[in-house]
């Protein structure tokens, strides 16, 4: 292929490298751009919802691994929140006893009540 004769569609404009037989292509369903399966691979795992040409969405949803990955640091941040309010209420209930108060539900109550002589 003569350098002069390539067009705009001979080449991925995220790499901006012209398209051999051996690379895999992907075309986007709502604007019908077309790059590397790779290079928009790259877009989408960033977070990118639009097509770096003409901004159009681009429907794809990033692969399930990372949807997994990002599933499971969700999971393990609402665990540390879970344990670290568990912690602070242990702690609470040891501070309680030392102070003479005894937990009855959720209700810290004096364990020796004072009693005011009148």
């Amino acid at each position: 292929m003569d350098e002069m004769s390539i067009t705009i569609s001979d080449e991925c404009c995220i790499c901006l490298n012209i398209y051999n037989e051996t690379e895999e292509k992907l075309t986007l369903e709502n604007c019908r751009h077309t790059f590397h399966k790779h290079c928009i691979d790259e877009i989408v795992n960033a977070g990118h919802k639009n097509c770096p040409l003409c901004r159009s969405n681009m429907n794809i949803q990033p692969p399930l691994e990372i949807q997994s990955d990002c599933r499971r640091i969700e999971n393990h941040i609402e665990m540390n929140i879970i344990i670290k309010k568990f912690i602070c209420f242990i702690m609470l209930g040891s501070l309680m006893s030392l102070l003479g108060f005894t937990i009855y539900g959720f209700v810290y109550m004096k364990t020796n009540p004072i009693n005011i002589q009148h």
